[in-house]
């Protein structure tokens, strides 16, 4: 990923979590929006990404702005050299 492209990456991820989930997310819609069928996985994940929970009373939820960046950034993307 080229520097310039970084920002333009990441606000379409967050537009797109925004629309479809409002500002924060669930446990149930994190785990779909990764692809995990299994919660402890998608917590797992969470957490090795530094992504920090929202307690609201007992509710658990996560910020989507943060989610997509934590996505962003986990992309992989080829160097000069190997394109």
């Amino acid at each position: 990923m080229t520097p310039a492209s970084y920002p333009v990456q990441l606000q379409a991820k967050q537009a797109t979590l925004r629309r479809m989930y409002g500002g924060m997310m669930t446990m149930a819609e994190v785990s779909r929006e990764l692809g995990y069928r299994n919660r402890v996985a998608a917590r797992d994940w969470l957490t090795s990404h530094m992504v920090p929970e929202v307690r609201i009373g007992a509710v658990v939820r996560y910020e989507s702005d943060a989610i997509a960046k934590a996505i962003v950034d986990s992309r992989e993307y080829p160097t000069a050299k190997e394109v």
